[in-house]
Protein backbone atom coordinates (compact mmCIF):
# COMPACT_ATOMS: atom_id res chain seq x y z
CA UNK A 1 0.00 0.00 0.00
CA UNK A 2 1.11 3.43 -0.48
CA UNK A 3 2.60 5.31 2.34
CA UNK A 4 0.78 9.12 1.73
CA UNK A 5 -2.82 7.26 2.08
CA UNK A 6 -4.61 8.20 5.01
CA UNK A 7 -5.97 5.54 7.60
CA UNK A 8 -9.29 5.85 6.69
CA UNK A 9 -8.47 5.39 2.82
CA UNK A 10 -6.46 2.45 4.08
CA UNK A 11 -9.27 0.68 5.73
CA UNK A 12 -11.44 1.36 2.28
CA UNK A 13 -8.93 -0.49 0.10
CA UNK A 14 -8.77 -3.27 3.16
CA UNK A 15 -12.46 -3.95 2.93
CA UNK A 16 -12.92 -2.84 -0.32
CA UNK A 17 -12.40 -4.22 -4.12
CA UNK A 18 -11.52 -2.51 -7.00
CA UNK A 19 -15.35 -2.36 -7.91
CA UNK A 20 -16.50 -1.28 -4.90
CA UNK A 21 -13.98 1.59 -4.82
CA UNK A 22 -15.35 2.45 -8.23
CA UNK A 23 -18.39 2.36 -8.07
CA UNK A 24 -17.95 4.53 -4.27
CA UNK A 25 -15.74 7.25 -6.23
CA UNK A 26 -18.38 7.91 -8.72
CA UNK A 27 -21.17 7.77 -6.50
CA UNK A 28 -19.59 10.20 -4.17
CA UNK A 29 -18.38 12.14 -6.64
CA UNK A 30 -21.26 13.33 -8.11
CA UNK A 31 -23.20 14.05 -4.58
CA UNK A 32 -19.69 16.33 -4.17
CA UNK A 33 -20.13 18.09 -7.66
CA UNK A 34 -24.36 17.98 -7.55
CA UNK A 35 -23.50 20.01 -3.83
CA UNK A 36 -20.82 22.15 -5.02
CA UNK A 37 -23.97 23.28 -7.76
CA UNK A 38 -26.10 23.79 -5.25
CA UNK A 39 -23.93 26.47 -3.67
CA UNK A 40 -22.59 28.04 -6.50
CA UNK A 41 -26.36 28.52 -7.44
CA UNK A 42 -26.81 30.54 -4.22
CA UNK A 43 -24.01 32.86 -4.41
CA UNK A 44 -24.37 34.45 -7.45
CA UNK A 45 -20.65 34.12 -8.11
CA UNK A 46 -21.10 32.88 -11.89
CA UNK A 47 -22.68 34.30 -14.50
CA UNK A 48 -25.69 32.50 -15.96
CA UNK A 49 -23.77 30.73 -19.14
CA UNK A 50 -20.84 29.79 -16.83
CA UNK A 51 -23.23 28.05 -14.36
CA UNK A 52 -25.06 26.49 -17.38
CA UNK A 53 -21.89 24.98 -18.83
CA UNK A 54 -21.17 23.66 -15.46
CA UNK A 55 -24.48 22.46 -15.01
CA UNK A 56 -24.72 20.37 -18.37
CA UNK A 57 -21.12 19.25 -17.72
CA UNK A 58 -22.73 17.80 -14.51
CA UNK A 59 -25.58 16.33 -16.31
CA UNK A 60 -23.77 14.56 -19.56
CA UNK A 61 -21.53 12.63 -16.04
CA UNK A 62 -24.57 11.56 -14.59
CA UNK A 63 -26.48 10.69 -17.52
CA UNK A 64 -22.97 8.31 -18.38
CA UNK A 65 -23.14 7.00 -15.75
CA UNK A 66 -26.76 6.37 -15.52
CA UNK A 67 -26.13 4.66 -19.31
CA UNK A 68 -24.06 2.12 -17.72
CA UNK A 69 -26.09 1.56 -13.98
CA UNK A 70 -22.67 2.41 -12.32
CA UNK A 71 -24.55 2.94 -8.92
CA UNK A 72 -25.67 -0.77 -9.41
CA UNK A 73 -22.26 -2.32 -10.69
CA UNK A 74 -22.67 -2.13 -14.17
CA UNK A 75 -19.22 -1.82 -15.23
CA UNK A 76 -17.38 -4.36 -12.67
CA UNK A 77 -17.18 -6.61 -15.55
CA UNK A 78 -15.62 -4.22 -17.79
CA UNK A 79 -13.39 -2.75 -14.77
CA UNK A 80 -12.35 -6.53 -13.54
CA UNK A 81 -11.42 -7.64 -17.71
CA UNK A 82 -9.45 -4.68 -19.14
CA UNK A 83 -6.51 -2.89 -17.78
CA UNK A 84 -7.50 -0.25 -19.98
CA UNK A 85 -10.52 0.68 -19.50
CA UNK A 86 -9.84 0.54 -15.40
CA UNK A 87 -7.11 2.65 -16.22
CA UNK A 88 -9.29 5.38 -18.08
CA UNK A 89 -11.88 5.31 -15.77
CA UNK A 90 -9.80 5.70 -12.49
CA UNK A 91 -7.01 8.26 -14.60
CA UNK A 92 -10.79 10.70 -15.74
CA UNK A 93 -12.36 10.06 -12.27
CA UNK A 94 -9.54 10.79 -9.65
CA UNK A 95 -9.08 14.00 -12.12
CA UNK A 96 -12.34 15.01 -12.20
CA UNK A 97 -12.54 13.90 -8.49
CA UNK A 98 -9.59 16.12 -7.75
CA UNK A 99 -10.20 19.47 -10.15
CA UNK A 100 -13.25 19.66 -7.70
CA UNK A 101 -11.69 19.12 -4.21
CA UNK A 102 -8.84 21.42 -5.11
CA UNK A 103 -10.65 23.98 -7.56
CA UNK A 104 -13.82 24.61 -8.01
CA UNK A 105 -14.63 24.42 -4.29
CA UNK A 106 -12.67 27.64 -4.07
CA UNK A 107 -15.96 28.98 -5.84
CA UNK A 108 -18.54 27.67 -3.09
CA UNK A 109 -18.75 28.31 0.59
CA UNK A 110 -16.30 25.28 1.78
CA UNK A 111 -17.12 25.38 5.40
CA UNK A 112 -20.78 24.00 4.57
CA UNK A 113 -18.92 21.15 2.38
CA UNK A 114 -16.41 20.19 4.29
CA UNK A 115 -17.48 17.08 5.56
CA UNK A 116 -18.54 15.63 1.86
CA UNK A 117 -15.51 17.01 0.91
CA UNK A 118 -13.53 14.83 3.52
CA UNK A 119 -15.33 11.75 2.26
CA UNK A 120 -14.52 12.40 -1.22
CA UNK A 121 -11.00 13.17 -0.35
CA UNK A 122 -10.48 9.55 1.85
CA UNK A 123 -12.47 8.15 -1.44
CA UNK A 124 -10.45 9.51 -3.96
CA UNK A 125 -7.07 8.48 -2.05
CA UNK A 126 -8.46 5.02 -2.44
CA UNK A 127 -9.33 5.61 -5.84
CA UNK A 128 -5.66 6.52 -7.14
CA UNK A 129 -4.10 3.16 -5.23
CA UNK A 130 -6.44 1.53 -7.87
CA UNK A 131 -4.78 3.80 -10.69
CA UNK A 132 -0.98 3.36 -9.47
CA UNK A 133 -2.03 -0.58 -9.05
CA UNK A 134 -3.43 -0.81 -12.51
CA UNK A 135 -0.12 1.35 -13.83
CA UNK A 136 2.44 -0.71 -12.18
CA UNK A 137 4.76 -0.49 -15.35
CA UNK A 138 6.01 2.62 -13.89
CA UNK A 139 4.38 5.25 -16.32
CA UNK A 140 2.14 6.32 -13.87
CA UNK A 141 0.22 9.17 -14.40
CA UNK A 142 -1.71 9.77 -11.28
CA UNK A 143 -3.72 13.01 -9.86
CA UNK A 144 -1.88 15.92 -7.88
CA UNK A 145 -4.07 16.50 -4.89
CA UNK A 146 -1.69 18.75 -3.51
CA UNK A 147 -1.71 21.27 -6.03
CA UNK A 148 -4.32 23.10 -4.60
CA UNK A 149 -5.89 26.30 -6.36
CA UNK A 150 -3.43 28.52 -8.50
CA UNK A 151 -4.23 32.42 -8.18
CA UNK A 152 -5.02 32.53 -12.09
CA UNK A 153 -7.42 30.04 -12.25
CA UNK A 154 -10.09 31.09 -13.80
CA UNK A 155 -13.17 29.50 -14.12
CA UNK A 156 -13.64 28.98 -17.52
CA UNK A 157 -9.94 26.77 -16.91
CA UNK A 158 -11.73 24.80 -14.19
CA UNK A 159 -14.66 23.97 -16.00
CA UNK A 160 -12.31 22.97 -19.44
CA UNK A 161 -11.08 20.58 -17.31
CA UNK A 162 -13.44 19.05 -15.76
CA UNK A 163 -15.25 18.93 -19.31
CA UNK A 164 -12.23 17.47 -20.58
CA UNK A 165 -12.26 14.55 -17.79
CA UNK A 166 -15.93 13.86 -18.52
CA UNK A 167 -15.35 13.67 -21.96
CA UNK A 168 -12.80 10.82 -20.93
CA UNK A 169 -14.91 8.91 -18.80
CA UNK A 170 -17.77 9.28 -22.08
CA UNK A 171 -14.62 7.75 -24.34
CA UNK A 172 -14.62 4.77 -22.40
CA UNK A 173 -17.90 3.65 -24.43
CA UNK A 174 -15.25 1.69 -26.73
CA UNK A 175 -13.31 -0.11 -24.36
CA UNK A 176 -16.30 -1.36 -22.53
CA UNK A 177 -18.28 -2.54 -25.47
CA UNK A 178 -15.03 -3.63 -27.28
CA UNK A 179 -12.39 -4.72 -25.05
CA UNK A 180 -9.07 -5.69 -27.03
CA UNK A 181 -9.12 -9.16 -24.85
CA UNK A 182 -12.39 -9.99 -27.28
CA UNK A 183 -11.88 -11.51 -30.23
CA UNK A 184 -11.85 -9.02 -33.32
CA UNK A 185 -13.32 -11.48 -35.62
CA UNK A 186 -16.77 -12.83 -35.47
CA UNK A 187 -17.37 -16.42 -37.24
CA UNK A 188 -19.21 -15.35 -40.70
CA UNK A 189 -22.55 -16.56 -41.13
CA UNK A 190 -23.71 -16.40 -44.62
CA UNK A 191 -26.82 -14.35 -45.62
CA UNK A 192 -28.76 -17.58 -46.24
CA UNK A 193 -28.26 -18.80 -43.22
CA UNK A 194 -29.55 -16.30 -41.43
CA UNK A 195 -32.83 -16.11 -42.79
Amino acid sequence: MAANLSDDADRLLCIGQLTSIATQLYLECITFYRSCLQKLSQNNRLTDPTFTRLSRNFEALVLWGNGYGIAYGGLHDALLSSRRARRCYFESLTSLCSTLLCRLLFYCSTSELRDEAKSLKRTLEAGIVCLEDTCKDGDSTTTDMSSGLASDDSIDEVIKDLEVDVDGLIAMDSLITCPAGRTREQPRIRLDERL
